[in-house]
C-alpha cells in the first residue's frame, strides 16, 4: 500500500526485529510488527506516523483495530470513537482513543486506522507528543488516510 504525506516528513522503513527480542514490546503489537516510521519532526511537529503490518486477514476491522490500540497506549482508555471510513481506493475502519498517559501526566490522543490488504491487514497510526503536536498532526495524519492505496 502507499499514501501521501506532507512535504518535509520523512519516511523509513523499520525492522521489527525477533518477536522474542528485548525489544518486542516496541515492534510488534499482537499479529501486527511495525513497518514503518514517518517522522514529521523535519516539518515542524513532534510526533509520526507508524505503518504496523500483519499477515492475519482480520473477520471485524473494529475489534482488531480496538485490540490494537488496547495495547498500544500506556494507560486506561477513558474515550473511543469509531468511524467507518473510505480511504483512497480501500474500506477503512478508523479510531480515535484518548487515554492518560502516566509519562506525560495527561490525557493523550491516539487516531489510527486498519484497512484490509492482499496479504493480511495494516494499520496506520499516530501519536504526537503532546495534546498541541496531535492537533499539528491531523492534517498529515488525514492526507495520509485519504489517499492510501493498493500497490500490486
Amino acid at each position: 500500500m502507499t499514501f501521501d504525506v506532507p512535504a518535509g516528513w520523512q519516511p523509513a522503513a523499520l525492522d521489527p526485529g525477533d518477536p522474542d527480542g528485548d525489544f518486542a514490546s516496541m515492534t510488534y503489537n499482537g499479529d501486527f510488527a511495525v513497518a514503518c516510521e514517518i517522522n514529521a519532526g523535519p516539518a515542524g511537529p513532534i510526533g509520526h506516523l507508524r505503518v504496523w503490518v500483519s499477515e492475519e486477514q482480520p473477520e471485524d476491522l473494529e475489534e482488531t483495530l480496538g485490540t490494537f490500540l488496547r495495547e498500544d497506549v500506556s494507560g486506561e482508555i477513558s474515550e473511543r470513537h469509531y468511524r467507518e471510513k473510505h480511504a483512497g481506493d480501500l474500506e477503512t475502519v478508523e479510531a480515535t482513543v484518548l487515554a492518560y498517559s502516566d509519562v506525560l501526566e495527561e490525557q493523550r490522543r491516539t487516531r489510527g486506522f486498519i484497512v484490509r490488504t492482499p496479504d493480511g491487514a495494516a494499520v496506520v497510526e499516530y501519536t504526537g507528543f503532546d495534546r498541541i503536536e496531535h492537533e499539528a498532526m491531523v492534517p498529515g495524519y488525514i492526507r495520509a488516510r485519504d489517499s492510501i492505496q493498493h500497490t500490486e
